[in-house]
């Protein structure tokens, strides 16, 4: 299999309202590893078993906004994937929600 006919065959991206990564994978390649790093190369996880699917979904911690590499080992060789991570409309209500009410209970305790 060639490299780009490898690279096209997966498609990776991040879903914000259940902040996993979703990978579609239509031809079944098998993948052995998923390696996730930030834009400075540092590995954010790893999932060393993958089952062979038509699309799998991986759960992560919370990530901060920003672009990441999903490295993809598969039988043929490595895939890499740019993922852009957005931070969600209801994560930064909350956020706001949360840094209203510490300047709601600093103002209260200065007064």
């Amino acid at each position: 299999v060639e490299e780009t006919e490898m690279s096209n065959s997966i498609s990776v991206s991040y879903i914000n309202t259940n902040e996993s990564i979703s990978i579609q994978n239509p031809t079944l390649m098998k993948i052995k590893s998923i390696e996730m790093f930030n834009v400075i190369g540092q590995s954010i996880f790893t999932v060393d078993e993958v089952k062979t699917e038509t699309q799998t979904e991986i759960k992560t911690n919370k990530l901060s906004a920003g672009t990441y590499i999903i490295k993809l080992k598969t039988e043929f060789g490595l895939v890499n994937k740019k993922v852009l991570v957005n931070v969600s409309f209801v994560s930064v209500i909350h956020l706001l929600f949360h840094f209203s009410s510490i300047w709601i209970q600093f103002s209260i305790n200065t007064i």
